[in-house]
């Protein structure tokens, strides 16, 4: 029995022993193929052919806007108020509006603001040659102005242009027109006479006991003033404030445009000549007698200003 029971138990064993190494060899056999690199599977690659691709297009930078500062604006719109004139271009420059002939020469700037009759008004100051050239273009073509304001006018200045019908000369009243040219400052008073001429300084009365400086020409001192000399016989007379003039001599030669010196007040222009054995109308002076261009006043400019 005992026997029986060892050989069964001895059995037993080897079976234990075979199914162990069973059990050995599949867990390396499992640990092996878990471990094994799985394979790469190739990556099949679309062929594209070999064109360029253009960027895309950068939007267009856009320009910084351009402010403009309030006096450029304004010159801008003076530029285009500012009149035409023939033979002379407008541009802006130094702060002003100028005028230049075809040369390119300096020929005149526009002044903002003048007053006629109290009501504002602008002007143009220019050369006495460009000046004169304005009237004999209105003599031929029976235009009426042919006496520019005999000033010329300073940034910032401001000038007030008066027709007046009459004036009180002592207990006479004088009905042949008068032009008063007022200004707030110290202002150059400029030969408006054409071309050259000896003038005179006179003194002249308003009333008794004042005696004022006025300036002439030669002709009209001596009565002689040829028919068509319409400006010949206009003098300037000191109405308030001071004069200083230049040259001093009481009898100078005189160009147009030429500086005949400097009031801080007020002047008249006038006919001086009292001719009467000649027609009446030649010693009036109207409003229209006073050059223009546009409706704008023009001034003379000094011959040392061009």
């Amino acid at each position: 029995m005992w026997d029986a029971l060892k050989i069964r138990n001895n059995l037993t064993k080897t079976i234990a022993k075979k199914i162990a190494l069973v059990l050995f060899v599949l867990a390396i056999t499992l640990v092996t193929v878990g471990c094994a690199p799985k394979p790469v599977e190739s990556i099949d690659t679309p062929t594209t052919a070999n064109t360029s691709v253009s960027p895309e297009p950068k939007p267009a930078p856009v320009p910084p806007v351009e402010t403009k500062s309030p006096r450029e604006l304004e010159l801008e719109e003076f530029l285009e108020k500012a009149p035409e004139i023939p033979g002379l271009t407008k541009s802006i420059s130094e702060n002003k509006i100028v005028y230049n002939n075809e040369q390119g020469e300096y020929s005149g700037y526009y002044v903002e603001k003048a007053f006629l009759n109290g009501e504002q008004t602008d002007g143009v100051t220019l050369s006495a040659t460009i000046v004169q050239s304005i009237t004999k273009d209105n003599s031929i073509q029976k235009n009426e102005g042919y006496l520019p304001i005999p000033v010329d006018p300073s940034e910032d200045q401001v000038i007030s242009i008066d027709f007046m019908p009459s004036i009180q000369i002592f207990a006479n009243t004088n009905n042949f027109g008068v032009i008063s040219v007022t200004t707030n400052k110290p202002i150059n008073l400029t030969n408006f006479y054409l071309g050259s001429r000896e003038i005179v300084e006179i003194r002249y009365s308003k009333e008794k006991g004042v005696n004022l400086p006025a300036l002439v020409t030669k002709e009209t001192s001596q009565n002689t003033i040829l028919d068509g000399d319409y400006i010949g016989n206009i003098g300037v007379f000191l109405e308030e404030g001071n004069f200083y003039r230049l040259p001093t001599n009481p009898n100078f030669t005189s160009t147009c445009g030429d500086v005949l010196g400097e009031f801080d007040n007020q002047i008249l222009l006038m006919k001086s000549m009292r001719d009467y054995t000649q027609k009446e109308e030649s010693l009036y002076l109207y409003q229209t007698d006073i050059l223009t261009i546009e409706n704008s006043l023009i001034f003379l400019m000094a011959n040392e200003n061009r």
